[in-house]
């Protein structure tokens, strides 16, 4: 995810599974310091209890190899930087793997009823367009094969939503649901 609230609040509710988290705010050190962002690394490499990572695709884009440990990717959101989710995703899927071995990349898009629109939807539609501006530029079919894997994605636009739903939900999200009307929500 890209915003820092969301980590921690995958990390309390993935507790269960001893998390460990990256972002921006984690200072870099040794790997023999938990707090440090090299020491999370190895703790996620290294600690047989620890079966997740959560991290956003600036602070787990570049420097780091999780491909021996991982190979399944949650995305709760993008931003619109492709180079960020691209190195991101080569984390886990590199050169060396085992040639039966499947990397298994997966993205939650919010779904909105039709005249609502959804930012999820809004950056898909530009990563692909940026991946596939890419692709051309450096003739990697592999880039290609992302972009293609994008557009067959469902559409995340749910005709059973109502704008209500909607408004309601954006209430809840500002804390502020008790104070809608029911014949609004």
């Amino acid at each position: 995810t890209i915003f820092t609230n969301t980590i921690y609040n995958f990390v309390s509710s993935l507790a269960d599974l001893n998390p460990v988290f990256i972002h921006g705010g984690v200072p870099s050190g040794s790997t023999n310091e938990i707090e440090t962002r090299e020491g999370r690394i190895k703790r996620f490499h290294e600690d047989d209890n620890c079966y997740v990572l959560v991290a956003n695709p600036a602070a787990a884009g570049e420097g780091i190899s999780l491909h021996t440990v991982c190979h399944n990717a949650l995305y709760a959101d993008r931003s619109y930087v492709s180079t960020h989710y691209l190195q991101s995703i080569d984390r886990i899927h590199r050169l060396g793997l085992p040639p039966n071995q499947e990397t298994n990349i997966f993205v939650y898009r919010s779904i909105a009823p039709p005249r609502v629109g959804s930012i999820d939807y809004s950056v898909s539609r530009r990563l692909v367009e940026k991946i596939r501006n890419m692709q051309q530029l450096l003739d990697d079919p592999d880039l290609h094969e992302i972009a293609l894997d994008e557009e067959s994605a469902d559409d995340p636009i749910d005709y059973d939503v109502e704008l209500q739903d909607i408004i309601d939900l954006i209430a809840e999200m500002e804390n502020r649901a008790g104070d809608v009307p029911m014949e609004e929500a």
